[in-house]
């Protein structure tokens, strides 16, 4: 007859699915609110934004493409929408041929949140290749690869950009991606030019730029779904103003919830496997 470990040890795999799939959904569909803690990394770009003067003119590189969009795509909402709260002059581009689609759907939508005017509040000039060349080029003049924006504008019909030259007319960098990308942005545009640089990348990539992050290479770092949720807690008051969604924070409630539950299998399942080894049990089970 079999006891509970052996029972735990023998338990239908389809079960464990039907935790997981518990696990993920009730937070889903009531959330629970954990707390999340900002780090220093991460509100140090948001006192950056914080502190510029409206009319500032910052530029967002969203360097990341459908395959990041779950982690980039909530850190890209945000920043944007810091940025226009404070009614900063954004110039938004993309060096990830994958990812003028999603950057051109970001920039309007959240543009109309706060009834943005193109070309006065914002410009979108799309995708380019050749990262290291795009990034040179901009250090001497934006014209240079961009003679015209996404929608085939003249840079120099655009109202806000006619003030724009190159990094030197720019409060900061702020990309968003990782990888090769955001190292070209430290080797071309920081490096080169001494430009402000802070980078959002994906949970897998931050670990490795921690070490710009102490040289003071980059100003600050958003690292993964967490960092996103960091950044909308402490955006929060404007999420509520506008009655929008939360989906970093949300995520991560799933993410925490699910974490638990492999945590907790994992354990149970290594108590069942050596209550069965032990001598008492193979003892019993003669």
């Amino acid at each position: 007859m079999m006891n509970i470990w052996d029972k735990l040890l023998n338990l239908d795999r389809r079960f464990i699915y039907l935790a997981v799939f518990l696990a993920a959904i009730i937070p889903f569909l009531f959330p629970v609110g954990l707390e999340i803690n900002p780090t220093q990394e991460v509100i140090s770009i948001y006192n950056f934004i914080e502190e510029l003067p409206e009319g500032t003119a910052i530029l967002l590189a969203a360097d990341y493409d459908p395959q990041t969009e779950a982690e980039n795509g909530p850190q890209a909402r945000a920043l944007l929408r810091h940025m226009f709260k404070r009614n900063l002059k954004v110039i938004i581009m993309t060096l990830s041929q994958d990812g003028a689609a999603l950057a051109e759907m970001l920039t309007k939508s959240i543009a109309e949140e706060y009834e943005k005017e193109y070309g006065v509040d914002y410009t979108y000039l799309g995708y380019k290749p050749y990262p290291s060349i795009i990034i040179l080029s901009i250090g001497q003049d934006f014209r240079i690869s961009y003679p015209a924006d996404f929608y085939d504008t003249k840079l120099n019909d655009i109202p806000m950009m006619r003030e724009i030259k190159n990094y030197n007319d720019l409060a900061a960098i702020i990309q968003i991606g990782g990888g090769n990308v955001s190292n070209m942005w430290l080797t071309y545009a920081q490096e080169r030019y001494k430009v402000k640089l802070a980078l959002a990348v994906t949970a897998v990539s931050g670990p490795q730029y921690y070490a710009f992050l102490q040289s003071k290479q980059i100003f600050g770092l958003i690292g993964g779904l967490k960092g996103a949720a960091e950044y909308e807690t402490l955006l929060e008051s404007e999420y509520d103003r506008l009655h929008l969604h939360k989906k970093a924070i949300q995520g991560m409630n799933v993410q925490n919830f699910v974490h638990i539950l492999i945590i907790a299998l994992t354990i149970i399942g290594n108590i069942a496997f050596f209550m069965k080894r032990h001598p008492k049990h193979m003892k019993t089970k003669g």
